[in-house]
């Protein structure tokens, strides 16, 4: 499960919100994997209540010098170019890093790609992406089958 939209960006920034909210799915299903970009609020406090959680990396979005995701509000935020999308895929496989929208490179560990499906060509997109996972040693399989760390 993962925190979407406006309510995800609000508990990425505020551990108590997230612990709230995580407080909430652990009450409804303590099995469930919680999927959150790197560096939130959100990991630490899913952590801390004994959710599994896998972390994310968006294929399709800059993240700032920081490591957080730059506002859609900015330009850039979102990378449409298919073949800068496939590089940044290939970057975190090889290096587990990703350049920031300023050029600075950025530790990444993750376990999980995440492509938004709305995006012009998002099937044939993730074809690719998976063949590069592939291709490079990697598994792509259900959220619902992965089992990591606690």
């Amino acid at each position: 499960m993962s925190f979407h939209g406006a309510l995800g960006n609000m508990a990425a920034a505020d551990r108590s919100l997230a612990e709230t909210l995580l407080r909430a799915v652990a009450d409804f299903d303590p099995g469930l994997t919680v999927s959150v970009s790197t560096d939130t609020a959100i990991e630490p406090a899913a952590r801390a209540l004994g959710l599994q959680v896998a972390t994310s990396f968006l294929a399709d979005r800059a993240y700032d010098d920081a490591g957080a995701l730059v506002s859609r509000r900015l330009p850039g935020a979102v990378v449409h170019d298919k073949e800068v999308v496939l590089q940044r895929v290939l970057q975190v496989l090889a290096d587990r890093t990703v350049t920031s929208i300023n050029g600075k490179i950025l530790p990444m560990q993750v376990q999980s790609i995440l492509l938004h499906g709305d995006t012009p060509g998002a099937v044939a997109l993730a074809r690719t992406v998976r063949r590069a996972i592939e291709d490079s040693g990697g598994r792509v399989r259900p959220m619902s089958r992965w089992v990591g760390p606690a």
